[in-house]
């Protein structure tokens, strides 16, 4: 029903979209715009596929349209990441945590327009949305502070004159799903020791 709500109001009047009016000229900062691009493949780009229009729980009024990707542009998408890991998992361990203590000082930088964003995108009050940021904020400090002491096990291997040795390497590619009620600080859990680890 939603789904059916959302996808008739994508069709509306530029002008009733909150991204549009200009009490909320502060969606820009963040990059929103009436019509916001929905892919990143390294670099943001308008997706092909449906158009969608989140509501903000508060009035029910429209954010923003939204076209999300084709099965091309998502293969597109998940092909850069696999070629971004491939170049990420030489990075050494504490340049690593380098990146994830730089995002963290990002969320810090945007704390308030992040905290406003969630609140209107998911209706918690602002204080609770802050809350969550700064959970994102504090799990970056603690992967930043990993970064610096996971230490590798040397295990005596069966074999003569070997040893095994573990060797923390970033998890990957992944997907994060999360519930629609703390869309930030599960993706920031799972993100910042991901990254890192």
């Amino acid at each position: 029903m939603l789904k059916a709500a959302s996808r008739s109001l994508s069709n509306t009047n530029r002008a009733a979209l909150l991204a549009a009016k200009p009490e909320n000229a502060w969606l820009k900062e963040l990059g929103i715009h009436p019509d916001t691009d929905g892919v990143f493949d390294g670099k943001w780009h308008a997706g092909k596929g449906e158009q969608f229009t989140p509501l903000s729980p508060f009035t029910g009024e429209p954010i923003a349209n939204v076209r999300s990707a084709t099965p091309e542009q998502y293969d597109s998408a998940v092909q850069a990441a696999v070629a971004a890991q491939k170049e990420w998992r030489n990075v050494s361990m504490p340049a690593r945590g380098d990146v994830v203590n730089e995002i963290g000082r990002e969320l810090v930088a945007n704390l308030d327009l992040l905290s406003k964003l969630e609140s209107l995108e998911v209706g918690k009050t602002y204080v609770e949305s802050k809350g969550e940021i700064l959970e994102y904020i504090h799990i970056c400090e603690f992967a930043t502070s990993m970064s610096r002491q996971a230490h590798g096990a040397k295990i005596p291997s069966e074999r003569a004159n070997h040893q095994l040795e573990e060797i923390w390497n970033p998890l990957g590619v992944c997907a994060v799903i999360t519930a629609f009620n703390f869309p930030i600080a599960v993706y920031g859990w799972n993100a910042a020791i991901g990254r890192d680890h």
